[in-house]
C-alpha cells in the first residue's frame, strides 16, 4: 500500500513508541528483564549485528530460491528441496566441527571466512539460469550453508565469552531474537527486491531473483566487514 499510508506509518510509530517505552521501563526496574548495561560489551553488540545480518540473508534466500526453483524452473517442491538440501548438510557438518575450527583458526578468522563464504555463494547464485533444470552453480548453496552455520557458531561463542553464568540466558535470548528479527526483515526485503525487479522488467524473467541474490551477497559481505572490525582482539 506504500510507505506513507496511515496504516503503515501508524504501525511504525506504535512500534517505535513500544520500543522506547520498554527501554524506559527496563532502566528503572530493580530486576529488569534485560540488563541494558550488558550491551556496552563489544562482543555482544558485534554478535547481535552479525546474527541480524545472518537472519536476513538466510531466511530471505530460502524463500526467494524456493519460489524461483518452482516457478521459474518449474521444479516440483521435492526437487526444489533436494537442490537446497546440501546447504543444510554442510551446515550440519560445520556445526559438528565448530569448536575445532575456533580452536585451530581463532574466532575472528572463523567469522570473517564464514561471512565471506556466504557472500561468495550468493555472488554465484546471482547468475541463476533462465531455464532448464539443475545447474552446477547451485552447488554454491554449500558455501552459504558453511557460512551460515559458521557465523551462528562464532557469534554464540563471541556473545557468551566473558559473561557471567547468570547472564547466559540473556545472551542466548539476544542472539536468537536478533536472528529472528533479521529473518523477518530479510524475507520482506529480498522478496520485495525480487518482485520489484520482476515488475520493472515487465515480463516473467529471473532478473528479480538474481537481484535478490546480489542483495543477499552484499549483506553477507557486510557481515565480513563487521566481523573484521568487531571481532578484533582487545586488551
Amino acid at each position: 500500500v506504500g510507505w506513507l499510508q496511515p496504516l503503515v506509518m501508524g504501525s511504525l510509530l506504535v512500534g517505535a513508541l513500544a520500543l522506547a517505552g520498554f527501554v524506559a521501563v527496563e532502566r528503572v526496574q530493580a530486576d529488569p528483564l534485560i540488563d541494558l548495561g550488558l550491551f556496552r560489551r563489544p562482543g555482544l553488540r558485534t554478535a547481535a549485528i552479525l546474527t541480524l545480518l545472518l537472519g536476513a540473508w538466510t531466511a530471505g534466500e530460502l524463500v526467494v530460491l524456493s519460489v524461483y526453483l518452482q516457478q521459474a524452473l518449474h521444479d516440483s517442491p521435492l526437487d526444489a528441496g533436494l537442490v537446497i538440501a546440501p546447504q543444510g548438510a554442510i551446515g550440519f557438518i560445520t556445526g559438528m566441527f565448530g569448536a575445532r575450527l575456533v580452536q585451530r583458526f581463532g574466532l575472528r578468522t572463523l567469522l570473517v571466512v564464514a561471512t565471506a563464504a556466504s557472500g561468495a555463494g550468493f555472488l554465484v547464485l546471482a547468475h541463476l539460469p533462465l531455464s532448464g533444470h539443475y545447474s552446477p552453480l547451485f552447488a554454491a548453496v554449500v558455501l552459504v550453508g558453511f557460512g551460515t552455520v559458521g557465523t551462528v557458531f562464532g557469534t554464540m561463542v563471541m556473545a557468551a565469552s566473558g559473561m557471567a553464568q547468570k547472564d547466559q540466558g540473556l545472551v542466548g535470548g539476544v542472539v536468537n531474537t536478533t536472528r529472528q528479527v533479521g529473518a523477518a526483515i530479510g524475507v520482506a526485503a529480498l522478496v520485495a527486491v525480487a518482485e520489484g525487479a520482476h515488475a520493472r522488467a515487465g515480463t516473467a524473467t529471473v532478473s528479480g531473483d538474481r537481484t535478490a541474490m546480489l542483495v543477499a551477497a552484499l549483506v553477507g559481505l557486510g557481515g565480513t566487514v563487521v566481523a573484521w572490525f568487531g571481532a578484533r582482539p582487545r586488551r
